[in-house]
């Protein structure tokens, strides 16, 4: 008999058996593909989304900055306009000042004019003014506090106007009490600070000539007679604080018409309440 032999090795490969049946494949659940899908897209979506934003937000940020410049330009501007409206009020501020200060000025007026025609007017028969003065009020401070445990009296304040000094001479004390009362009564002076400061009974100053030929034969002297003696006073008083505003009567009255109508214009114009 004979027998087979098959050299493996010498035909260098060993042929696998043709197999013909198809391996079954795995199926994917429908879940897990959505799944999958889903994963696929955010991972491409999100990129894309993250990269607008940025953008978008760039943008935004430009837009912001942009109006930001536009509003410190209006910033600027408003703060121009706010300095010279501030300037502008400053200077009617000031305007107003002097103006104010201007009209107090004229509303304090007593003019010289008018304040010796109204001496001139209450004088009465019998006295004659010699001089008129007028002074400041001296600067006054402050008096310091009593010490602890005492009682301040009260002292009135002194007057802050200025003092006028009235000198003459007058054929009798009551001549010089009516002038004393008259001028108590005036709108240029303060009343209760109008007083007799001093009267003294003088020998008259004025002196008579006569001619040689008029003079008596008998007169031992030679000499013109003398005239009555005299009383010489001084009254110090103070001007009034009453506006000039409310004594437009008296001001024309004793002549001073060009502030009368300083005054009147003022009040016209708004300047000087009436």
């Amino acid at each position: 008999m004979y027998s087979l032999e098959i050299n493996f090795l010498k035909d260098g490969h060993v042929q696998q058996p043709a197999d013909n049946t198809a391996r079954p494949k795995k199926s994917v659940p429908v879940n897990d593909r959505l799944l999958m899908l889903a994963g696929i897209g955010v991972g491409v979506l999100l990129p894309v989304a993250v990269g607008g934003a940025w953008f978008f937000l760039q943008g935004q940020i430009q837009q912001l900055a942009d109006k930001g410049t536009t509003l410190d330009q209006e910033l600027g501007t408003l703060q121009a306009k706010k300095k010279n409206r501030d300037d502008f009020l400053a200077q009617v501020s000031q305007i107003e000042s002097e103006t104010k200060d201007l009209v107090t000025v004229f509303d304090q007026m007593k003019p010289w004019s008018a304040m010796l025609q109204d001496v001139r007017d209450r004088l009465p028969v019998g006295v004659q003014v010699t001089t008129v003065t007028q002074t400041k009020p001296p600067v006054t401070t402050a008096p310091p506090p009593p010490p602890a445990g005492t009682v301040a009296l009260a002292v009135p304040p002194p007057p802050t106007t200025d003092k006028i000094e009235i000198a003459g001479v007058a054929n009798s004390f009551s001549n010089v009490n009516d002038l004393v009362l008259t001028l108590q009564k005036s709108s240029f002076f303060k009343d209760i600070d109008t007083k007799l400061v001093s009267a003294a009974l003088i020998d008259n100053p004025i002196q008579l000539y006569l001619p040689p030929s008029q003079i008596r034969s008998g007169s031992s002297s030679g000499q013109p007679p003398k005239l009555p003696r005299v009383v010489q006073f001084k009254i110090e008083t103070y001007l009034s604080e009453k506006p000039a505003s409310a004594m437009l009567k008296e001001l024309e009255s004793k002549g001073a018409l060009g502030l009368v109508t300083r005054i009147e214009n003022l009040k016209q114009q708004g300047a000087l309440k009436p």
